[in-house]
């Protein structure tokens, strides 16, 4: 009877550590999957958020808002990944460094400015220019001002 039990037990948490594993390799491949697509699409996602500002009723600036909608969402992925403990899996491990280095290099990529020995900024940000180009290309500041009348 005891030996019955033992196997119960063995298979419950052979299940459990199955569904553990499962899991969070699934929100690792989602992870590098989003940042993926961020660093493809990243002048649609602008624009997306802009569409979303002249829809809503915010005082807050435009480029503000789509900052920190953007920005946000990625430093909130980064900020996870920090928090969360990988086991000694190795399959996992490697899927957790390439999530992290997707989401740094994206970081890297989209929002580091470099600086002078001063801490001014030698240029803007990849995004930032992206950001005002697509403004320009939707005519962002005319739809704005037809809808503040």
């Amino acid at each position: 009877m005891l030996n019955i039990n033992n196997n119960i037990k063995n298979k419950k948490n052979n299940l459990i550590n199955f569904q553990e594993f499962y899991f969070t390799s699934e929100i690792l491949i989602q992870i590098i999957k989003t940042a993926n697509r961020y660093d493809a699409h990243m002048s649609k996602f602008i624009e997306i958020s802009l569409e979303d500002y002249l829809k809503s009723d915010t005082t807050k600036d435009s480029v503000e808002w789509v900052y920190q909608d953007i920005i946000l969402s990625i430093e909130n992925i980064y900020l996870f990944l920090n928090s969360i403990q990988v086991n000694k899996n190795k399959f996992i491990s490697n899927i957790f460094e390439e999530a992290v280095s997707a989401i740094y290099s994206l970081r890297k990529k989209w929002f580091f400015v470099e600086k002078d020995k001063n801490g001014k900024e030698l240029e803007k940000s990849r995004f930032f220019n992206l950001l005002i180009s697509t403004m320009k290309k939707i005519n962002f500041i005319k739809r704005l001002e037809v809808n503040s009348r």
